[in-house]
């Protein structure tokens, strides 16, 4: 799959609107985990180096989101002045209206604008046209570099390119090439290692590359439940996605030689699967030395949990010892390579979680349609 990309694109004299993908985890005001800030830098920094005037628009959290809610981009501002000395950064105090208009303006070749939250303001999940068209207004180009929200229909993944010329970020690029290949011409043995939870996100996966022609799906967490369920494993009060129960059955009917499903457990006071047993993950070891290319997203088990860490440790050991392709990605997945040290050793991470999947799974994505 091909996209239209800042390099094939008249940069000379423009203002660039730049939506980065800079949604990280915040504690007491501080970037808790810069991965997706530094996943963007390349693309601020072909920019700069094209001398454009830059204006960043991004997303924290979500409104009304308990467990992640909408915070203030300041932190973020400050992570990027660390992570790039001697870049001139402003932060406005809102994504639109009279004072983002004056900043944008006095935004001067190399330096950087950043707006505030996008979504404090229910127009951008709503694609609301006036609010894409005041967005749009601040700039002569508009450039994409948020995987993470290519699977939304909001303003500032389909409404803008409306408006403005559009191409991808380098970011961007990057996600589409890789993961494209990864696809649609893995080398073989291919094999994917699935765990975490959300089981109907992880479904159609199996089914996509499983019919592309990929060997064996590797499957631990939560949503081996499932399919333990399914198999007549007594899984006693371990958690599972019922309403998925029939999705998971027709799975296995279809493709069951090529799911490979845990055989021993660690269990929580004899009651809750929390991690893949010893032979297990022997078995998915042996299967992980032989394969060529391996796409790993989802941990084995509860590995924030003292003792029930070890399935998600020595699989990630054995995948990033592995001399096959390897693609990574999902939050728990990418908190667990930092957690063991093993972020440096994949061959790709993915800044994508739900969209990673999507984009796996087959499906249509609307921001990345509009960049083709």
């Amino acid at each position: 799959m091909k996209v239209k990309t800042v390099k094939d694109i008249d940069l000379k004299n423009k203002t660039v609107l730049l939506r980065a993908g800079f949604d990280a985890p915040i504690a007491d005001n501080k970037i808790e985990d810069n991965f997706r800030i530094i996943a963007g830098l390349p693309t601020l920094e072909y920019l700069r180096q094209n001398h454009c005037r830059i204006i960043v628009i991004s997303h924290i959290g979500r409104q009304g989101d308990r467990e992640n809610p909408a915070l203030p981009v300041a932190p973020v501002v400050s992570e990027l002045r660390g992570l790039c000395p001697g870049v001139v950064f402003t932060e406005a105090q809102d994504c639109v209206g009279p004072e983002a208009e004056k900043m944008a303006k006095k935004v001067g070749p190399g330096e950087i604008l950043v707006l505030e939250n996008l979504r404090f303001h229910p127009e951008e999940e709503k694609n609301d046209a006036g609010f894409s068209r005041a967005l749009a207004g601040l700039a002569d180009i508009f450039i994409q570099d948020a995987f993470c929200v290519l699977h939304r229909d909001h303003a500032s993944v389909t409404g803008i390119p409306k408006y403005l010329p559009t191409a991808a970020g380098l970011l961007v690029a990057s996600e589409v090439k890789e993961l494209g290949e990864a696809e649609a011409s893995p080398r073989h043995p291919a094999i994917v290692v699935l765990g975490g939870a959300k089981t109907e996100t992880k479904i159609p996966v199996i089914a996509n590359l499983l019919q592309k022609g990929y060997d064996q799906v590797l499957i631990g967490g939560m949503i081996a439940n499932n399919f333990l369920k399914n198999r007549g494993a007594d899984i006693k009060n371990s958690l599972l996605d019922q309403e998925y129960l029939d999705d998971s059955a027709a799975i296995l009917e279809k493709f069951g030689p090529k799911i490979v499903l845990p055989r021993d457990f660690l269990w929580s006071d004899g009651k809750k699967i929390l991690d893949i047993g010893a032979k297990t993950t022997d078995s998915y070891k042996n299967i992980i030395a032989s394969a060529k290319t391996i796409i790993w997203n989802g941990p084995m088990g509860v590995f924030e949990e003292k003792g029930f860490e070890r399935g998600t440790m020595e699989i990630g050991q054995a995948i990033a010892a592995s001399r096959a392709k390897k693609i990574a990605g999902g939050g728990d997945t990418i908190a667990a390579m930092r957690e063991f040290q093993l972020l440096s050793k994949m061959d790709f991470i993915s800044t994508g979680g739900g969209v990673m999947l999507e984009f796996l799974s087959g499906k249509t994505l609307p921001g990345l349609e509009i960049l083709k």
